[in-house]
């Protein structure tokens, strides 16, 4: 029983504690407000295919010969 006690409150303390963030400005990170990790990271560089605008379809004339 005591076991189980310990284990839940390590698990406790370790999910508490604050992410670690790998970002370039270490203090940046503490502004977890403005935080995004769609913002950032090669997750980021796959979704930004998806937020570019579309090539605009253009009408063009057809002449058959």
């Amino acid at each position: 029983m005591t076991r189980l006690f310990a284990r839940t409150g390590i698990l406790l303390v370790v999910l508490s504690g604050p992410p670690a963030f790998a970002f370039e400005d270490p203090l940046g990170g503490l502004q977890l407000a403005n935080f995004n990790p769609l913002d950032r990271g090669p997750l980021a560089d796959f979704l930004n295919i998806f937020r570019e605008q579309a090539i605009p379809r253009e009408v063009v004339a057809w002449h058959r010969l």
